[in-house]
């Protein structure tokens, strides 16, 4: 939509009307029951990611060259430190109830978020369209967070930013419109906090940046206001980079190991990945790809798309700039080369945009332009509600523990005091679910290939003083590491352990020859009868 006549440069706009009760009722309801959707995943197991992250916060006691000490691990120490405050809440699913409260908060900043397109794109609405755009926005936002088509148990960095990447953009145009310099500030610092989560959600820090761009071409802001804004911005996304190498140097952490375990991994780690088998790529590509269009995201964006197309160089500088960030975001969903469907939370806070953008910007007269924003509305709430009646259906599925769990367990019941385990390129909810510590400091597949990839480091954990008392494999190491690291574990293992044999997963068991134990009960079907299950 082209720039309100007579708009001064500079001038603050107004804000729109307030939306009425029944807006904020929508707003309130969804955002209850985008949180009621995820409160069954907080009597599950936890997921590998989420479990390692737990076992490095739980383990985190920085060392020149780990920022976590005996586990390493590819991730800012934000999210860590998050987890470890996750941790401190009893009964062992604190980092779930964090998702509960992240997805709570997300649904009710998108209502502020659509309020503040509004103020932006239609200062003069009326009260009646105000509410419609609260309300549909953050139905939408709701309809995303809480559709299985993502994930409903899962609580890693992506959802966790939500309501942090959707705060910053609330922010920046709140800032915008009043030339608040605090807003601006805190803006910044929360687009700064999110990469923190998950490096690659750069979004709102792009959106912001380009929307001040953008408006001082537009003629919307002045020089002025332009560095007043923007300078804060910057100084605010800058606290938290800041922040983080400071502690860094407190605790004694070299800035290179930092580096290398935030940013330099990943470009060794799409190599790892793209060498690797791609059929399993492919397979969760196609899986993403296929999300992005049943819910309803991928018609949402390319609403978006099309509308900055049409209106050329009357678009608004709201319009470009959330363009701008979709494909931003789109891109480093991408590249990450790794394509779970949680990553699809980053493009949540661009759909957000683009539905309250489109809702604002509708004209007034005309049935097709007036009625196509709430019809990509209603797509996005029905795919939802769809895929939840089969959720809810097949809940006592998705509330069995997995056989890793069921695994780790186990092995813990038979352990004693001082046992370890060590599960052999990762498998970091069944080392999680069996109480033991690892020796070994790759929890995960990938930093152990990256960093480890003939298995020396571990070949000689193995023959050290510090040998697990437990070693479980996973893979087929001479398929996923090669004859040489393949040969060098056996040797390790022929020399020290004893033969346990198959568990349940398709895993493998060896025990210390040295560590007399009771042999874990290690088919599934023992194991699920022994944990209450049919």
């Amino acid at each position: 939509m082209p720039e309100p006549a007579g708009a001064d440069p500079g001038a603050p706009v107004p804000a729109p009307p307030r939306p009425g009760p029944v807006a904020l009722v929508v707003v309130l309801v969804s955002a209850l029951v985008a949180a009621a959707a995820r409160l069954p995943a907080t009597g599950t197991a936890l997921r590998p990611d989420e479990s390692g992250y737990t076992l490095v916060a739980r383990a985190w006691s920085p060392t020149a060259e780990s920022p976590f000490g005996r586990y390493w691990v590819d991730r800012p120490p934000t999210l860590v430190l998050a987890f470890r405050l996750a941790d401190l809440v009893p009964g062992g699913h604190g980092i779930r109830w964090f998702g509960v409260v992240a997805a709570l908060l997300a649904v009710l900043v998108a209502g502020l978020v659509g309020r503040e397109v509004l103020a932006r794109v239609r200062p003069d609405a009326t009260p009646g369209r105000a509410s419609m755009v609260v309300a549909l926005t953050a139905l939408t936002a709701a309809a995303f967070v809480a559709t299985p088509q993502i994930d409903l148990q899962l609580t890693k960095g992506e959802l966790l930013a939500l309501p942090v990447l959707l705060a910053s953009v609330w922010l920046v145009l709140r800032a915008v419109r009043t030339g608040s310099v605090p807003a601006a500030l805190v803006a910044g610092v929360l687009a700064g906090l999110a990469p923190g989560l998950k490096q690659s959600l750069v979004g709102a820090a792009v959106f912001g940046l380009a929307l001040l761009l953008l408006e001082r071409l537009g003629g919307r802001l002045d020089t002025r206001g332009l560095v007043r804004l923007g300078g804060a911005f910057v100084a605010g996304g800058a606290t938290p980079v800041v922040g983080t190498l400071v502690w860094a140097l407190v605790a004694g952490v070299r800035l290179g190991a930092l580096w290398e375990s935030v940013v330099g991994i990943r470009g060794q780690a799409v190599g790892v990945i793209a060498g690797g088998p791609l059929g399993n790529v492919l397979r969760r590509a196609a899986e993403l790809a296929l999300a992005t269009v049943t819910t309803g995201l991928a018609l949402v964006l390319l609403a978006l798309l099309v509308h900055v197309v049409r209106q050329g160089r009357r678009s608004s500088p709201l319009a470009r700039a959330a363009l701008v960030m979709a494909v931003v975001d789109g891109l480093a969903l991408l590249l990450g080369g790794f394509f779970r469907l949680p990553y699809l939370f980053a493009m949540v806070p661009s759909a957000v945009l683009t539905v309250a953008l489109l809702l604002a910007a509708a004209p007034a007269g005309g049935r097709v332009g007036r009625l196509v924003p709430p019809g990509l509305v209603a797509v996005v709430v029905a795919s939802a509600a769809f895929s939840g009646v089969g959720w809810v259906r097949d809940l006592g599925r998705f509330e069995r523990p997995p056989v890793a769990v069921m695994a780790g367990r186990a092995i813990g019941a038979v352990s004693q005091p001082g046992d370890s385990l060590t599960a052999v390129l990762g498998n970091a909810d069944l080392q999680y679910s069996s109480g033991l510590p690892s020796p070994y400091e790759y929890l995960w597949s990938l930093p152990s290939r990256v960093r480890d990839p003939d298995l020396i480091e571990l070949a000689g954990v193995l023959r050290g003083p510090d040998a697990p008392t437990w070693v479980v494999t996973v893979y087929d190491i001479r398929a996923v590491q090669g004859a040489r690291a393949a040969d060098d574990l056996d040797a390790a293992l022929a020399g020290r352990y004893v033969d346990v044999g198959p568990v349940c997963g398709g895993r493998h068991l060896w025990r210390r020859a040295d560590r007399p134990r009771p042999d874990p009960v290690r088919d599934c079907a023992g194991l699920r009868r022994g944990f209450g299950q049919p």
